[in-house]
């Protein structure tokens, strides 16, 4: 053969094989669109426009939208009444990016095949009725940003190979069954900035890479049955805005490195088995918005500085151990909406200085073993709805407020 020609031919195959690597394949997405269609009972959908109809090409299928080459890049079907269940097919859509079908009827497994979606970027597939294992090669999809599959049925452990998704900014798998530890392989997620695994029937000790999460703002790990200490390296997350805890067994004392999360607004802390001080460090968080500690072995006295948190708008720290007095000082926290300190062993007058809290909605000061009178000033608590005391003496403070709010008392013996 000629060689020119033979470099010809050769020039011609590689280009052959570029286009052909370049184009999409439009029929294999179409076939995947109508079993997906079929699957999710498509005759029953909500919104079901030009879907399968003769004559009408994919781009004016209702929620299918196409790249350059003519391919489905997005399939966005949220609150249409979909139902049944995905077909394997559905991985079929290789230049698929985003796949929102959230708040649907749809159940059964989650096709492995959706594995295959290498170019997917954001998958929500919340608020649906899925069962069985999340894929345990999920950490293929490398250019995924967003995993959402809260609210679901979906059991099993978590498989590592989450860690993998190093481009993911949110990974939310709340409200499901799933079991097992967190695994550690969640701490390479560097761009990691929601982490919300709330809801389940996690257990074992919250792992410590988790720390390295960097740009990691909301960490909410609450109602599932964590046990071990809150990790002290957790002061690693200058980012965090959102610490939830809540509901777990959670035990060991809170870190006084906490204090240095100068983003912080809402720690959530309540029900576990925490022991030892309020750390005095927490109340140098001037962000701070909310902080719930009930129900806890917590001991020792509420550390003045709280009245210095201007944004702080709840403090709840009933049911736990507490000794010493109420520190005069809360009074000067102006934003506070409920002040819940019931069930520990405080003593001392109760502050004049509360009266001063002239946004306070409630007051929950019962089973102490407060002294004195309750004093007049909160007479002047005019958005108060409820107050709960109990006191051994009690004067008629209230003959100016015209507010309905609320008096539940139990006079000490």
């Amino acid at each position: 053969m000629n060689k020119a020609v033979y470099l010809l031919l050769i020039g011609v195959l590689n280009c052959s094989v570029y286009f052909a690597n370049a184009q999409c394949n439009r029929q294999r997405d179409s076939l995947a669109l109508e079993a997906f269609y079929i699957s999710t009972n498509g005759q029953d959908w909500l919104n079901k426009t030009n879907w399968t109809l003769p004559g009408r090409a994919i781009s004016t299928w209702f929620g299918v939208t196409l790249n350059a080459e003519g391919c489905v890049e997005a399939l966005r079907l949220p609150n249409n009444r979909l139902s049944g269940g995905l077909p394997p097919e559905l991985g079929d859509l290789r230049e698929l990016k985003i796949l929102n079908l959230t708040s649907n009827n749809i159940s059964g497994n989650i096709p492995a095949t959706i594995t295959n979606l290498s170019k997917l970027e954001d998958l929500n597939l919340s608020t649906n009725y899925f069962n069985g294992w999340l894929p345990a090669n999920i950490g293929n999809l490398t250019n995924l940003r967003t995993l959402r599959l809260s609210v679901n049925r979906l059991s099993g452990d978590i498989p590592p190979s989450v860690g993998n998704l190093m481009q993911l900014t949110s990974l939310l798998l709340n409200q499901n069954l799933f079991s097992g530890t967190i695994p550690a392989s969640v701490g390479n997620l560097s761009n990691l900035e929601e982490l919300v695994l709330s809801q389940n029937d996690l257990s074992g000790t919250m792992p410590p890479s988790i720390s390295n999460l960097e740009k990691l703002r909301s960490l909410i790990l609450s109602q599932n049955m964590l046990t071990g200490s809150i990790p002290a390296s957790f002061a690693n997350l200058k980012a965090l805005r959102t610490l939830s805890l809540d509901e777990n067994r959670l035990s060991g004392s809170i870190p006084s490195s906490l204090g240095s999360l100068s983003e912080m607004r809402e720690m959530y802390l309540q029900n576990n088995q925490l022991t030892g001080s309020i750390p005095q460090e927490l109340t140098q968080l001037t962000e701070l918005q909310k902080l719930l500690a009930n129900h806890n072995n917590l001991s020792g006295n509420i550390p003045a500085g709280f009245g210095n948190l201007k944004k702080l708008i709840s403090l709840h720290l009933s049911e736990n151990q507490l000794t010493g007095s109420i520190p005069p000082d809360l009074g000067n926290a102006a934003n506070l909406i409920s002040l819940i300190l019931a069930d520990n062993q405080l003593s001392g007058p109760i502050p004049e200085s509360l009266g001063n809290l002239a946004n306070l909605d409630i007051l929950q000061i019962q089973n102490n073993n407060f002294s004195g009178e309750l004093p007049e000033s909160l007479g002047n608590l005019t958005k108060l709805r409820r107050l709960y005391f109990s006191i051994i003496a009690l004067r008629d403070v209230f003959p100016t407020v015209c507010n309905d709010f609320v008096l539940l008392h139990s006079a000490l013996m």
